[in-house]
């Protein structure tokens, strides 16, 4: 692994500061369409033993997104976590509260709450839903 990111930021380097070109298997994989070398290139080092020069982008992307998602959940998972606990709290009072209210308010909120979600996702002023429903 060590040898793969390093290899990766010393063409990243040649790339950046000397114009030189990554090889062209690297890219395989991102795109619609393949040029020969491409598939020439990929054929050798997948049926004729050539040794890979560089890893694909789309491994490198997989890697650095697995690395950024652990780093995330171990350092932002006790925070989130905590702040969940928080909003479960706060759901379960207002699940006691409407478990204590008498049956026709339930019914009422009920469509109120219905009627509301008809109008989601429209840009409505003021909207008015008539008693009647």
């Amino acid at each position: 692994m060590d040898k793969c990111i390093s290899k990766i930021y010393r063409y990243r380097s040649k790339y950046v500061h000397s114009g030189v070109n990554f090889p062209s298997s690297i890219i395989f994989g991102l795109k619609e369409w393949v040029k020969g070398a491409e598939i020439k290139e990929m054929t050798e080092i997948l049926f004729e033993n050539k040794k890979i020069q560089l890893p694909t982008f789309t491994w490198f992307e997989r890697l650095v997104h697995f690395v950024l998602v652990q780093y995330l959940k171990e350092k932002c998972a006790p925070i989130l976590k905590e702040k969940r606990d928080i909003e479960m709290q706060e759901q379960g009072k207002i699940f006691k509260i409407i478990d204590s209210m008498s049956p026709n308010v339930k019914a009422s909120l009920s469509k109120l709450v219905y009627a509301t979600a008809e109008l989601a996702g429209e840009a409505i002023i003021g909207p008015h839903i008539p008693n009647s429903q």
